[in-house]
Parts: C-alpha cells; structure tokens; sequence
C-alpha cells in the first residue's frame, strides 16, 4: 500500500487498452516473492497489441 501522502499516479493510457500497432502501448507491474534464500524481484513490460511479454 502506498503511504498516504504520495501523489496519485496519473492514467497515462486512459484506461483504454485497445492498440492498434506493436510497440506503441507498453504497460509494467513489479512485484516480489519471499523464497525459502530470500526475496526475489520481478518487473514485467507487457506490449497490448501483441499480448506478449517484452521485457
């Protein structure tokens, strides 16, 4: 959760995930798991047109 005095963070895409060309909408989600050696970090660029993961 984010501490309560930190600024909203603006929708950059408007909440329209449709595209019409590769590359040209890219959104990202970090995340971490606690593993029996400690904790691991994952960041993810996700491209909306193509559905893949690219990063």
């Amino acid at each position: 959760m984010p501490a309560p005095d930190t600024p909203e963070r603006p929708d950059l895409i408007g909440r329209d995930f449709s595209c019409p060309v590769p590359t040209a909408k890219l959104v990202g989600d970090t995340t971490y798991r606690r593993t029996t050696a400690g904790f691991i970090y994952l960041a993810v660029a996700h491209d909306l047109c193509t559905h893949m993961v690219v990063g």
